[in-house]
């Protein structure tokens, strides 16, 4: 009676782990769409395209049909925009998880009598472990060659922690120092390269898993809004290296010796094994290459590679007159500026009461004129530089008023975070 309870345990919990297994596979598949198709050559794009209109029909309809959210949400719009954790994108993974489960009912039905997915567990593990280190590959370059953490520009330097956000203080923390950030991103290249292959695929996990729970934890605590895409990648992170649980429990906690896992050939014969080796280089390379000339791309057009305008820098205020009248430098008074900073391709008022204006634009230096735009608000301001150090201009403000303004520029090097440089001997520690 306890064998027949006892087998009917084991044929429960097998079971179980088949349906869970089935649910796991549907929704990482439905998860990581359209790849690989969005890593090939020649079709990548349209991939990217067609499965991003696909989510533009179905994930409006189930906001306002199902989940019932107020149609006039940004959700139903677009789901278009610079941030991963929108509305849009919460909704998605409903459908997603929705899919998943619906999948794995179908599954079940069809194929309920099979006692295991070797093969099957296999390949998916195949496309986890590409998947995961083209992202890695994707990250870690754009942390090599700065452009997700540049160089901050002028303005930051003269905002304070309160007035910035978590997000805006970790970019600031992050692209202060260039050697910690690229062994960031080198740490997350290493990663990918690893992953790429099969013997090294567990080292790789490993590496990524401590470089991305570090990333997930950066995204929670500073509001970075990757929080959804981050938390996948390490939940594929966790998949891969869930084969080699037991092995790494006996290794590094139990003290126990291991055997090494056996790897089967992926396919039964000789020529299928061989042209899978080439398809793989070949991807690999294809995937280096894109990834580096994007990554490449970026550093030159808007990472610390990018070029700098003419006026680049921070100013101090000088002189500053409205309609004629000549304003006093005091805190009370909105009107005066206190500064004017020259950012790559932005423009920062900051006025006596540190209250800053930020507008989009760059200096046109062949007419002399500064084009300040902040949405339907556009100012043209003329400008002439008597020295090099000096600035001058003048034109009109959007209520209408004229401005004449003198200033000189700021020697930011003289600010202590960025004069203070690095010291073997400390005496004393340098906090304040």
């Amino acid at each position: 009676m306890a064998t027949s309870r006892t087998m009917q345990t084991a044929t429960l919990k097998s079971k179980v782990r088949l349906v869970g297994f089935r649910f796991l596979v549907a929704y990482l598949v439905f998860y990581i769409l359209p790849f690989p198709m969005d890593s090939l050559p020649f079709i990548g794009e349209k991939a990217e395209v067609c499965w991003r209109k696909f989510w533009q029909l179905i994930v409006p309809w189930v906001g306002s049909h199902i989940l019932r959210l107020s149609a006039e949400n940004s959700l139903i719009a677009k789901g278009i925009g610079g941030s991963g954790d929108t509305l849009f994108e919460y909704v998605r993974l409903f459908c997603l998880l929705a899919l998943a489960l619906l999948a794995t009912l179908a599954w079940s039905g069809l194929d309920g009598r099979r006692k295991n997915y070797a093969r099957l567990n296999e390949w998916l593990h195949v496309a986890l472990r590409y998947y995961l280190a083209i992202a890695m590959l994707s990250y870690g370059g754009i942390k090599v060659l700065r452009s997700q953490f540049q160089f901050p520009e002028p303005e930051r330097w003269f905002q304070t922690y309160g007035n910035s956000s978590p997000m805006r203080l970790l970019w600031t923390f992050m692209g202060f120092s260039a050697p910690y950030t690229f062994f960031c991103g080198m740490a997350e290249v290493l990663s990918a390269f690893l992953l790429f292959f099969r013997r090294t695929c567990t080292l790789g996990a490993l590496v990524a898993a401590a470089v991305l729970s570090n990333v997930v934890m950066l995204n929670y605590c500073y509001d970075v809004p990757v929080k959804i895409y981050s938390t996948h990648l390490l939940l594929v992170t966790l998949v891969l290296l869930l084969p080699d649980f037991q092995r790494l429990s006996d290794f590094f906690v139990l003290n126990r010796g291991c055997e090494s896992r056996k790897m089967l050939p992926y396919f039964k014969t000789k020529q299928w094994n061989r042209a899978s080796r080439i398809v793989k280089s070949l991807f690999i390379i294809w995937s280096v290459f894109v990834t580096g000339r994007i990554c490449y791309e970026n550093w030159v057009t808007h990472g610390d590679r990018a070029p700098r305008p003419d006026l680049y820098g921070a100013y101090e205020v000088e002189t500053f007159a409205q309609d004629g009248k000549l304003l006093p430098p005091l805190a009370s008074d909105t009107r005066r500026w206190r500064r004017f900073i020259v950012n790559r391709n932005s423009f920062t008022i900051q006025h006596m009461n540190d209250q800053t204006d930020r507008f989009q634009g760059s200096p046109d230096s062949a007419a002399g004129t500064l084009n300040l735009s902040h949405g339907t608000e556009k100012i043209t301001l003329s400008y002439v530089r008597p020295e090099t150090d000096r600035l001058i201009l003048d034109g009109k403000l959007a209520s209408g008023a004229n401005i004449h303004v003198e200033l000189r520029r700021r020697e930011l090097g003289t600010l202590p975070l960025l004069k203070r440089g690095f010291h073997w001997l400390n005496e004393v520690p340098f906090n304040f």
